[in-house]
C-alpha cells in the first residue's frame, strides 16, 4: 500500500579530500529508510514534518543534552523510525580553486 508523508530530513555528507580543498560536489539519491512497519492510513503522516535541527529548548530531551552538540542532534535523528540517507551515484569531485574567504 502507498501512503503520504510530510517529512523534514537531514543528510550528513562525510567525505575526505586527499589534499586541502575549497569545495566538494557530489551527486546522489535520497533514500527513505524505515526501521519498523508503518500503519497505513488515509491521512498524511506529519510526525516528522519539523526540521531535525529544530530544538524545543523547554523539552526534557533538550535539558538532558546540555550542552547541546551536533552529535546529540544526529543521534536523535538516527533514532527515528523513518530517516533518509544519501546513496551516492558518483564519487565526490573536489574543488581546489583558491578562495579569499571560507
Amino acid at each position: 500500500e502507498r501512503m503520504l508523508e510530510r517529512m523534514a530530513s537531514l543528510v550528513v555528507l562525510d567525505v575526505a579530500a586527499p589534499f586541502p580543498a575549497t569545495g566538494v560536489w557530489t551527486r546522489g539519491q535520497l533514500r527513505l529508510r524505515q526501521n519498523r512497519p508503518l500503519l497505513a492510513t488515509s491521512t498524511v503522516r506529519d510526525m516528522y514534518a519539523t526540521s531535525p535541527l529544530d530544538v524545543r529548548w523547554t523539552s526534557s530531551w533538550a535539558s538532558k543534552q546540555f550542552p547541546l552538540t551536533l552529535r546529540s542532534i544526529f543521534e536523535r535523528y538516527a533514532a527515528r523510525n523513518e530517516t533518509v540517507h544519501l546513496e551516492s551515484v558518483v564519487p565526490p569531485v573536489w574543488d581546489y580553486t583558491p578562495k579569499d574567504y571560507f
